[in-house]
């Protein structure tokens, strides 16, 4: 057996989450063996920070930031970007227009799923936040009445979206914009969406707080925040299962830039934020290995070689929060 078939099988016994959540009975989003978040007097105390919009940032966000240091804001930015103006040819190629490494093996199917999660509907207006090659709002749009604006950091991804929104005929109802997520109201009106997504880009702030706020800022009251992505394991502090699940992580920050949240961590933050999170479960899709692999043997990325004998690290899923 080759070793990228050896791969691609050890990464779909990695990835297949759904199945092992309902045989061991764990808690939506929770992988068995893991343990729980931080009781609240445990929690990460917040500082203060002029230089942020919001005026405050998370000291201490949780185990996974302690135990692989991120690059200072200024500097993650500047590397995502980099990365994604380096690989764009790559994702594109491995990926198609839809960037999303959990998803259906017909893509009509998770993109249906997303669009009935998120309860899209005629006349709405949706903000991608980090729409990639806008494959999924292109989607959405040819199913449903709705306006969208898409916000990407890479001048690569801006060009082929538009290319894409062009090639579809829907210039006259998506629009793509160069800016970090981080600043949403500086880049559009606030109160003026009806739905804000992450199709598995949270992972890419600096600063969880300062993003939900401005994602708070730029929502109609009433309207929903809809977030799918893969959350990390949490084992008990110290533990071999925790090492690993850090020297995993650890990697795909390198190679990525990707910050892995847990998801207590994530719900927390939301809440905090002003959020009600009404819909929190696992993803009825996994991750699709022959995709990563692919797109990971275009890049030269090596971080499945740590996962290769079929540990898990986290799971797949997706959170609906509604803005009051």
């Amino acid at each position: 057996m080759s070793v990228r078939n050896f791969l691609r099988r050890q990464m779909n016994r990695l990835i297949e989450f759904s199945p092992r959540v309902a045989k061991t009975g764990a808690e939506p989003f929770e992988a068995a063996g893991a343990v729980a978040e931080p009781a609240a007097g445990n929690r990460p105390e917040v500082a203060e920070d002029t230089a942020s919009p919001v005026g405050k940032v998370l000291a201490r966000p949780d185990r996974h930031r302690e135990a692989i240091p991120l690059l200072e804001p200024s500097a993650h930015v500047a590397e995502v970007e980099l990365h994604y103006n380096q690989h764009s040819e790559n994702y594109q190629a491995a990926y198609g227009t839809v960037l999303q490494a959990v998803r259906s093996a017909d893509v009509e199917d998770l993109l249906r799923h997303e669009m009935n999660t998120m309860r899209l509907a005629d006349g709405m207006r949706l903000l991608d936040a980090g729409c990639g090659f806008c494959g999924p709002s292109i989607w959405f749009a040819g199913q449903r009445d709705i306006r969208v604006t898409g916000v990407t950091l890479a001048e690569n991804l801006v060009r082929e979206a538009k290319a894409a929104v062009d090639r579809a005929g829907m210039s006259d109802r998506i629009t793509v914009l160069e800016g970090d997520y981080h600043y949403l109201p500086s880049l559009v009106s606030e109160h003026s969406y009806d739905r804000v997504m992450f199709m598995e880009t949270i992972g890419y702030a600096h600063t969880l707080p300062m993003v939900l706020e401005g994602v708070h800022r730029v929502l109609k009251p009433g309207g929903y925040l809809y977030i799918k992505d893969y959350f990390r394991a949490t084992f008990e502090p110290g533990s071999e299962s925790q090492k690993r699940v850090d020297a995993v992580l650890a990697k795909v920050y390198e190679e990525y830039r990707w910050v892995t949240f847990s998801r207590e961590e994530l719900v927390r933050a939301i809440e905090e934020a002003g959020f009600v999170v009404e819909h929190a479960e696992v993803m009825p899709f996994g991750w699709d290995a022959a995709t990563v692999l692919d797109f990971d043997a275009r890049a030269g990325f090596i971080w499945t070689q740590l996962v290769a004998d079929g540990f898990s690290f986290g799971l797949a899923g997706e959170v609906m929060a509604r803005r009051p």
